[in-house]
C-alpha cells in the first residue's frame, strides 16, 4: 500500500499497535525494512510451489520482536496481491494446537482468506463453485437446461475423483456443487459448516445423489484432517487461484505443552516435513511455521525429538563461510539483523505515520530519534531490535520517553517480555 493513500486514521490504527508490540497485518509491507533478500526469495519458492504443484514448509526463525510475524504477514500480503488463498493461523494453548491437527485445520478454514476479499471457507467453495459452473457458460440468473446442469455435475464430480478425493468428501462436494446450481442454500449452508470442522452430521439430499437416496454423514473426525487440509487447498486452486499459504505463528506454545502432546505435536510437524506423495499433500501449498531460536536449539524442544531434528539439521540452511542460502528451508531473520539504516529508515517511517495522524512531530525528533536506535543497539535486551524500537519510537513521538535513556528503553523491553510470558502462558 503507498505510503501516501492512507489516511489519518489509519495512521493512528498503525501507531496504537506498534506501541502494544504488534502491527495491523494490512499494513505490514508498510513497515517492512531490510531482510529483502528473504522475502524476494520466499516470494520465488511460492511461484515454483505453484507452478510444480508442490507442498512447501518453512520456518521463519527470529528471537522475539525479531520480526517473525511481520514477516508472515508481509508473505500474506504479496499472496492475496498474486492471486493466492491465505489463512493465517495463531497457535493457542488448549484451543489451537498441531498434536490436535483436527484443531489446527478448523482455524485453517476459518481465517481463509480469498484475494477477493471474502472470508473463511464459505466464499472458498462458492468461488469454486462459481468458477467451475462458468466453465460451462452457467452464470447467475441466467436460463441453464437440464442436459447442460447434469454435463457440469458430472464434470465437477469426474474432477473431484481425478484428484483423488475420496468419501466423505467426494459426495458431500458433489451434493454442494448440485444444491449451489438449485439455490438450495439450507443445503448448501449444512455441507460448509460439515467440511469447515462443525461438530454435527449432515444429510445429503436424495435429490443430489446420483443414486437418489438420502446419505447421512458423520462430523469430520480426527483421523480425516489431513484429507480436509488437501480438499481445502484444491477447491482455493479450483477457484481459479494461485495457491494456499498457510503462516503458523506462536510455534512456542508447543514447548510448554507435557511431554507426550509436545512429542505428538513433534511428530505432525515432521509428518508435515516428510510429506511429498501428490495424492496425499495439499496442492500449491506453503505453509510457513514461525518459531523463536530457543525451538531449534532447546535440548526439550526440536532437538528431543531426532527425528524431527534430524530433519530440520539436513535441509539447506546456509551456504559455504559466512554466506547465506536465502532459499533455505529455515528463514534465518537474525543471520540478517537490521542494521542502524535500516532501524533509522523504519523511524522516519514512525514519524512519517505520527505527522498524518497528529500533525507535525515533536523538534529535534531527527536528533531524539538517532539516540534511541543507538541506545536499542548497543543495549543487551533479550528481545530483538525492531518491537523494541518501534515501542519506543512511539513513546517519544507521544513524549512519554523521558528521562535516562537507557533506563527507559529497558523498561520498555522489560514490560514487553513480560507481555511475551503472559501470552505464553495463556493468561
Amino acid at each position: 500500500m503507498p505510503f501516501d493513500s492512507l489516511t489519518a486514521s489509519e495512521a493512528r490504527r498503525i501507531l496504537k499497535a506498534l506501541g502494544t508490540g504488534s502491527a495491523p497485518a494490512e499494513f505490514a509491507r508498510l513497515l517492512l525494512v531490510g531482510q529483502k533478500e528473504w522475502f524476494d526469495a520466499a516470494v520465488r519458492k511460492m511461484a515454483e510451489t505453484s507452478e510444480d504443484q508442490d507442498f512447501e514448509v518453512r520456518f521463519v526463525r527470529a528471537r522475539y520482536g525479531g520480526g517473525k510475524t511481520h514477516f508472515l504477514f508481509c508473505l500474506e500480503q504479496e499472496a492475496q496481491a498474486r492471486e493466492w488463498v491465505t489463512s493465517f493461523v495463531l497457535l493457542k494453548r488448549d484451543l489451537v494446537e498441531l498434536d490436535r491437527f483436527s484443531s489446527f485445520v478448523r482455524e485453517v478454514a476459518r481465517n481463509i482468506k480469498l484475494p477477493s476479499g471474502e472470508i473463511g471457507l464459505g466464499g472458498t467453495l462458492k468461488s469454486a463453485s462459481t468458477h467451475h459452473l462458468s466453465r460451462f457458460g452457467i452464470t447467475p440468473g441466467k436460463t441453464v437446461s437440464l442436459s447442460n446442469k447434469e454435463h457440469a455435475r458430472r464434470d465437477f464430480s469426474n474432477y473431484c475423483a481425478g484428484r483423488f478425493i475420496a468419501p466423505p468428501f467426494l459426495p458431500a462436494l458433489s451434493v454442494y456443487y448440485a444444491a449451489n446450481l438449485e439455490n438450495d442454500w439450507d443445503q448448501v449452508e449444512s455441507i460448509r459448516g460439515w467440511l469447515a470442522g462443525g461438530d454435527s452430521a449432515i444429510v445429503l439430499d436424495a435429490r443430489y445423489n446420483p443414486g437418489r437416496h438420502l446419505v447421512r454423514i458423520k462430523p469430520l473426525g480426527p483421523n480425516l484432517a489431513e484429507e480436509q487440509l488437501r480438499v481445502i487447498a484444491i477447491l482455493c486452486q479450483l477457484s481459479g487461484n494461485s495457491g494456499l499459504l498457510i503462516g503458523v505463528d506462536e510455534l512456542e506454545i508447543i514447548g510448554r505443552l507435557p511431554s507426550q502432546r509436545k512429542a505428538n505435536s513433534f511428530q505432525t510437524l515432521r509428518a508435515l516435513v516428510d510429506q511429498n506423495d501428490p495424492q496425499r499433500q495439499p496442492p500449491a501449498t506453503c505453509l510457513f511455521l514461525a518459531a523463536t531460536p530457543e525451538m531449534f536449539e532447546d535440548a526439550d524442544k526440536f532437538p528431543s525429538y531426532k527425528a524431527l531434528q534430524d530433519r530440520i539439521e539436513t535441509l539447506p540452511n546456509l551456504g559455504t563461510g559466512n554466506e547465506i542460502n536465502y532459499r533455505a528451508n529455515v528463514i534465518d531473520l537474525d543471520r540478517t539483523p537490521l542494521e542502524k539504516s535500516d532501524l533509522r529508515a523504519l523511524g522516519l517511517t514512525l514519524v512519517s505515520l505520527h505527522e498524518l495522524a497528529f500533525g507535525k512531530a515533536p523538534a529535534n525528533i531527527g536528533e531524539s530519534l538517532d539516540k534511541v536506535i543507538s541506545q536499542v543497539i548497543s543495549g543487551k535486551y533479550m528481545m530483538a531490535r525492531p518491537r523494541l524500537l518501534c515501542r519506543c519510537v512511539t513513546d517519544l513521538l507521544n513524549g512519554q520517553l523521558t528521562g535516562e535513556l537507557p533506563v527507559e528503553v529497558g523498561v520498555r523491553a522489560r514490560q514487553l517480555q513480560e507481555i511475551r510470558e503472559r501470552e505464553l502462558s495463556g493468561k
